[in-house]
């Protein structure tokens, strides 16, 4: 078992950054994470915040060292996606990966991810998987898209404990793989939320309708815009998804 390596608080602002600090101490080193019954100032992408209720839900930051290129990335967004996918499948879940990395069901968000890589000469030496995955919570405030949770999909309380093991487990199998060069892009296209569905989008604060088609190897969406007949490429501070 890789991932045996745990710290776990009662309350903390937030797991990757204090994973971080850990980064001089001889504990960071890969298998190492991090869990927490709630954070105070949990992030999401674009310095979004994360709503969590305590013990409610998992919250986990995993340490591990890839030691890929800075070109192959999106390599650890694509597989830790795919993590949660085949998670929520053991529960007849049927999730969708909007892109980059957010987990959608019935065009509400159920998980976030967060990662945030150290670099050393062009080499990923090491990356923290920031997860944010909504369990038991039944409530939450006003998002775009709304939020839901596994209790509110299935009408049932879960055990946090069980499924942070089921999904480090899952983490370490598809890991494994990324590690003897698998390529899992087919899979993540397959699995994109509103794929080739028409959809309102904002780049350069101007909206159109377009129709994801793919996402390239390095991370890139790719969207046919139908109001100019184009296929456009963007990153991810470049669009939004108009909800």
């Amino acid at each position: 078992m890789l991932f045996n390596n745990n710290i776990h608080l009662d309350s903390i602002s937030s797991t990757n950054n204090f994973l971080l600090s850990l980064r001089k101490n001889n504990i960071f080193s890969e298998g190492l994470y991090v869990t927490t019954d709630f954070q105070e100032n949990g992030k999401g992408q674009m310095n979004n915040s994360w709503e969590s209720e305590k013990k409610n839900n998992l919250l986990i930051s995993i340490l591990i060292e890839p030691k890929i290129s800075i070109n192959n990335i999106f390599d650890i967004n694509r597989f830790v996606c795919l993590s949660i996918f085949d998670l929520l499948k053991l529960y007849d879940i049927n999730a969708l990966i909007k892109w980059p990395n957010d987990i959608i069901i019935n065009n509400r968000k159920i998980a976030g991810i967060l990662i945030e890589n150290i670099f050393s000469n062009n080499i990923i030496s090491h990356s923290i998987i920031g997860i944010g995955l909504n369990i038991n919570q039944a409530k939450f405030l006003q998002y775009s898209p709304p939020a839901t949770s596994m209790f509110l999909e299935l009408i049932n309380n879960f055990h946090t404990h069980q499924i942070k093991q089921q999904l480090l487990d899952i983490i370490e199998v598809r890991y494994k793989k990324l590690k003897i060069g698998y390529s899992d892009l087919n899979e993540y296209n397959n699995k994109l939320y509103l794929l080739e569905k028409s959809f309102r989008f904002m780049s350069n604060n101007k909206q159109f309708y377009g129709r994801i088609k793919t996402t390239l190897d390095n991370g890139t969406l790719v969207i046919y815009d139908e109001s100019n007949g184009v296929e456009r490429e963007f990153l991810n501070s470049e669009l939004k998804y108009i909800f």
